[in-house]
């Protein structure tokens, strides 16, 4: 519980999730996880299903051509 907790207040700080209401946090907070990668870790390769919607609150993403 105070995982969702935690991570409900991390997604009500995201420009994407601004205006929700908390209840509605409160559900996808439950369905979300926290995920560290390593540096030069691939998220996905072009041409694979979109499965996952990724919110980075440290670090960076790099796209590579």
């Amino acid at each position: 519980m105070e995982a969702t907790a935690a991570l409900e207040r991390v997604l009500a700080e995201q420009p994407f999730f601004k205006g929700i209401p908390v209840e509605k946090l409160a559900l996808i907070a439950e369905c979300a996880h926290e995920v560290t990668f390593a540096a030069g870790d691939y998220l996905f390769q072009e041409g694979q299903p979109a499965d996952h919607f990724y919110v980075v609150t440290r670090g960076h993403v790099a796209l590579e051509i």
